[in-house]
């Protein structure tokens, strides 16, 4: 598994065009989410710098992650875990 930073997952999720990909993130109460989605180009991000995440499976809704709280991410098969800074 590859480390990488926080602005360099962001950076793989915005370039993924469309791809699912899944992210692993503490939410906001403290829980660990995992997230299958993928990320449109023209809603990626909101004003507050969360990435909007439609989220796949049934419920398919638009789901915000703060990229600061990110763990892990995967995406095109491979795997990447997130540097402590």
């Amino acid at each position: 598994m590859k480390k990488i930073s926080k602005s360099s997952a962001v950076s793989k999720m915005r370039a993924s065009k469309g791809r699912f990909f899944t992210v692993v993130f503490e939410k906001q109460n403290g829980d660990k989410r995992t997230m299958n989605g993928n990320v449109k180009a023209d809603r990626f991000m909101t004003d507050q710098g969360y990435v909007l995440v439609r989220e796949s499976g049934s419920k398919k809704k638009i789901r915000s992650v703060n990229p600061r709280s990110i763990k892990s991410l995967t995406i095109s098969g491979e795997q990447f875990t997130i540097r402590k800074s």
